[in-house]
């Protein structure tokens, strides 16, 4: 692919092998996913259908397999040399059904700036985005151009989870795909809310969104998994990621 990859470091995720660069991004991932349960659902479905938006090296991806076998899995990752490394998790496990493709979901086909870490062998990329300046240190970062790819295409069938983790994207994938909603049983997303994104990154507009397309609507705060009121975001005026889970009230 032309991006050349660190020697890469390996260690246990429960029954999985996993390669990876980063150990302290690896642990907060890990923890997030497989200790606390960040992106835990019930399905009636013993071979549910997961699309899973931001996989980065694929801890999400395998502990959805870990709950759901049998699962179908679609994933997007944009940077390469993550993508990678996720091909390589889920080659090395032996995963099945399990579709990956290396592209940020956005509202067109094309290209767009990845910005991403300039740590060439501790990077981390979790935060890895396609929007301008959303942390506030643009001219801190590496910036790679990336394919992009409409999600619309890629939903023509029930989906039993969406899992959106695409730092800053929320609202633009959301907008693009609100005609294939009716599709979508439950999505479980992390939002990002930054003072330099608001504007094209809006709750409230995301909320409506949902609402209209009949979703009951949670909140979490982060790591703990605290449930919150949700109109508290929309009156701090700071950076705040959150985590949103939506199930469709004809579920």
């Amino acid at each position: 692919m032309g991006h050349k990859i660190a020697r890469l470091k390996t260690t246990k995720v429960g029954p999985f092998k996993v390669y990876f660069r980063n150990k302290r991004e690896l642990d907060r991932i890990k923890k997030e996913t497989f200790i606390d349960g960040e992106y835990k659902f019930i399905s009636k479905n013993k071979k549910p259908f997961i699309i899973d938006c931001g996989s980065h090296i694929g801890l999400s991806i395998l502990y959805f397999k870990s709950i759901y076998p049998e699962a179908e899995i679609l994933g997007f990752e944009p940077n390469p040399q993550n993508f990678e490394i996720l091909q390589k998790n889920i080659n090395e496990n032996k995963l099945k059904d399990v579709k990956i493709i290396n592209a940020a979901l956005s509202s067109k086909d094309g290209k767009d700036t990845l910005r991403t870490s300039v740590n060439k062998k501790e990077p981390w990329t979790w935060g890895d985005t396609i929007v301008n300046n959303i942390w506030g240190n643009e001219d801190k970062n590496k910036k790679i151009e990336v394919k992009t790819t409409r999600l619309s295409g890629y939903i023509n069938k029930p989906v039993d989870l969406l899992k959106i983790d695409i730092e800053g994207s929320e609202q633009k994938v959301l907008e693009e795909i609100k005609d294939k909603l009716h599709f979508v049983k439950q999505i479980n997303m992390e939002f990002h809310s930054t003072s330099t994104s608001k504007n094209i990154n809006n709750y409230k507009i995301v909320k409506k969104l949902l609402k209209d397309n009949l979703f009951k609507i949670k909140t979490f705060t982060k790591d703990i998994r605290f449930p919150f009121p949700d109109f508290i975001i929309l009156l701090i005026n700071r950076t705040w990621v959150f985590s949103v889970n939506a199930t469709k009230l004809s579920c």
